[in-house]
């Protein structure tokens, strides 16, 4: 895996060097005294660099966080964590209406948990958001009695 890692991140950065100087190769026609401007290429470096890191960060620390974290908690208060997430969730969505207010109702979830002790991380509100849609989805489905043709819950269906 980290041999595919490896050639994939050298492929990226190829790529990135053959663009950025194709880039300026089309650029006007140099001038009398040729320049060559770099910016291109150390922007796209550092890029790719800041990629690699997040890559890694990906890879290295988000699994033994999730195992530690399953190893300090039982199911059961895995589960309660979960539903206290899920009812927050709900009710930011009854109490704040209306477009576009996704970031105070985060902001209200995150209050009441840490009003009582809980600090979760985002991507679990985010989960439990996805969840309710999800399932708000389904109901609606359900009630105009549209055939389930496997796409629900995806971003685009293909029509044959």
């Amino acid at each position: 895996m980290k041999k595919f890692i490896a050639i994939l991140l050298t492929a990226m950065l190829l790529t990135v060097i053959c663009l950025s100087c194709l880039a300026e190769t089309a650029a006007e026609p140099a001038p009398s005294a040729p320049m060559i401007d770099l910016t291109g290429l150390v922007v796209s470096i550092v890029v790719l660099i800041g990629e690699a890191i997040l890559a890694w960060l990906l890879k290295a620390v988000i699994p033994p966080a999730k195992k530690w974290l399953e190893s300090h908690t039982t199911k059961n208060q895995q589960t309660v964590i979960w539903n206290v997430v899920k009812r927050l969730v709900e009710a930011a969505e009854q109490i704040i209406t209306g477009e576009g207010k996704g970031d105070e109702k985060l902001a209200y979830v995150e209050s009441w948990l840490k009003k009582y002790g809980y600090d979760i991380d985002r991507f679990v509100i985010e989960a439990a958001v996805k969840e309710m849609n999800d399932r708000q989805l389904t109901v609606v489905a359900e009630e105009l009695e549209i055939p389930d043709d496997g796409c629900q819950g995806k971003d685009y269906c293909e029509i044959e």
